[in-house]
């Protein structure tokens, strides 16, 4: 099961962007979508570079049209998942999110007739519990449920989707093909929000009070991501698709770890609040976390 490694670098770079993304949130770039957009704007650099280096071959016409149709799903995933942390509490938007491996559990059952093994359901199950336990946090407001939960549930489905029909293209599409047309398509779609009046406004705003160290924490951040990105889709291809994703809950770990050792050595760049209470679920929840992955490789 070489694909553990794969979602193990995938999640560990994602944690580290997650870390870089709340300091440019926190203190430059006060707008979630604004920062997705420029992120958006500069992943071109690396896609140039990539277009350039490896012999891109062209699908034909009906693996095209689901390339699009995958990046069209992970785009309108993420304006959903914007649309309900403004909503909502990002305490309370993160746990429903747990949906998307479950949908993606049902979803490649039937479309990719994919099957797991009774210790692989019983791991799938762990993990989704230990990322349930680390992830929830009380809310003061409490769920407003009805518009929340749905819209978390679409958005769910719309991430699970997309990576469905990303593996079905990789089973007859090279990977480096589907991965970076999927790249291409998510970056045309994102091109129409970049000229909103608000975003642009917003984007020109906050740009301009970037530094020279702002613009070197994007730009590692988007090298980061793409190598996150990479290695995620190469999981997804060498693996069940239900156990990536269900695996995707070590990023979780790797948060919380990075953001205990900022806090401790690097109380300037960053500073959590780890109560005894937040502890003890956070090691709950990843306890089970590592209990899912081992069950799910060695059993």
């Amino acid at each position: 099961m070489d694909w553990i490694y794969f979602v193990i670098l995938a999640t560990f770079c994602w944690a580290m962007g997650n870390i870089m993304d709340k300091y440019l949130i926190d203190k430059r770039i006060k707008n979630p979508l604004a920062l997705f957009i420029l992120f958006r704007i500069v992943f071109v650099v690396p896609l140039i570079f990539l277009i350039f280096f490896l012999d891109l071959g062209i699908p034909n016409a009906p693996f095209f049209v689901l390339i699009f149709i995958s990046a069209a799903f992970m785009i309108s995933g993420i304006l959903f998942y914007y649309k309900i942390v403004e909503t909502e509490e990002i305490s309370v938007s993160i746990p429903l999110f747990q949906f998307i491996p479950i949908f993606t559990l049902f979803t490649a059952f039937f479309v990719l007739a994919e099957r797991l093994a009774a210790a692989d359901y019983l791991g799938f199950l762990i993990l989704i519990s230990g990322g349930f336990i680390i992830s929830v946090k009380k809310s003061e407001s409490g769920l407003r449920a009805g518009k929340v939960l749905w819209l978390a549930m679409l958005s769910s489905l719309l991430f699970s989707l997309s990576y469905v029909v990303a593996k079905f293209i990789m089973t007859s599409i090279p990977f480096w093909d589907t991965f970076i047309w999927i790249w291409i398509f998510e970056s045309i779609l994102t091109i129409p929000f970049a000229f909103s009046g608000k975003i642009r406004n917003n984007l020109k705003y906050h740009c301009k009070r970037l530094n020279r160290k702002d613009w070197t924490i994007v730009s590692i951040n988007t090298i980061i991501c793409v190598i996150a990105s990479a290695s995620y889709y190469f999981a997804i291809k060498m693996g069940p698709i239900s156990l990536v994703q269900a695996s995707e809950n070590m990023q979780m770990i790797f948060v919380f770890l990075l953001a205990l050792l900022l806090t401790v050595f690097f109380p300037h760049i960053m500073k959590e609040r780890f109560d005894i209470r937040a502890l003890a679920q956070k090691i709950i929840g990843m306890m089970l976390i590592m209990t899912g992955v081992l069950v799910i490789q060695l059993l």
